[in-house]
């Protein structure tokens, strides 16, 4: 019979069709949930992102993706590429975001490619600890964004070479806060437009 309501599978262990197949499913995969199935995609062909995505909304299994899709390149929204890409690691297409981005996103972009993130926005804001900003940010190149570092411990050479690394990140303003002596913030490569918060550390 036909239902208009979301199907439950809960005991399949493997889906098993080429790209082509999956694609061509569509809005049916959309009523279905696989809860821990895997998928596991054959043939030549690529899936699309909007497959992809499903996919992985669908289930919490593993989805083995053929070599087609492995090296396919990618073009999206964040909100899509995140939903499509998060879980994998060995992807190794191109992807293009072509909207503003969160930190988390764009980590879970970047981990999993080996192939290169470009921003079509690249001057919107972000904000986020700097170990996930460099993550983020990653070979993007002439991102014009800024950037609030919500660290609260940068301190001395370590801290501000690690502010002198975000701030090569991008053109926009950096706002961050970082602390030293004398000696250790002279080398602070941050401009005249970044608003950083500094407080000088005595020499004992």
């Amino acid at each position: 019979g036909k239902t208009s309501g979301a199907v439950l599978v809960p005991n399949v262990t493997t889906v098993s069709g080429s790209a082509i197949e999956f694609n061509a499913l569509g809005g049916v995969l959309d009523s279905v949930s696989f809860s821990t199935g895997d998928f596991k995609i054959t043939g030549d062909g690529s899936l699309t992102l909007a497959t992809l995505k499903l996919l992985n909304e669908k289930t919490f299994g593993a989805i083995d993706l053929n070599t087609s899709t492995l090296g396919t390149d990618w073009s999206g929204t964040s909100d899509d590429l995140f939903a499509a890409l998060n879980g994998f690691s060995t992807l190794g297409g191109n992807v293009s975001v072509s909207n503003a981005s969160s930190v988390e996103a764009l980590k879970v972009i970047q981990f999993a490619t080996s192939g290169s993130v470009s921003l079509e926005n690249d001057a919107f804001a972000l904000t986020g600890n700097s170990t996930d900003i460099k993550l983020a940010l990653s070979g993007i190149q002439n991102f014009k964004g800024a950037i609030a570092i919500s660290d609260q411990g940068l301190t001395g050479v370590t801290g501000v070479n690690l502010l002198n690394e975000i701030n090569a990140l991008t053109s926009g303003v950096v706002t961050a806060s970082v602390s030293g002596t004398a000696s250790q913030l002279k080398s602070l490569a941050t401009g005249a437009a970044d608003s950083i918060s500094i407080q000088l550390n005595s020499v004992v």
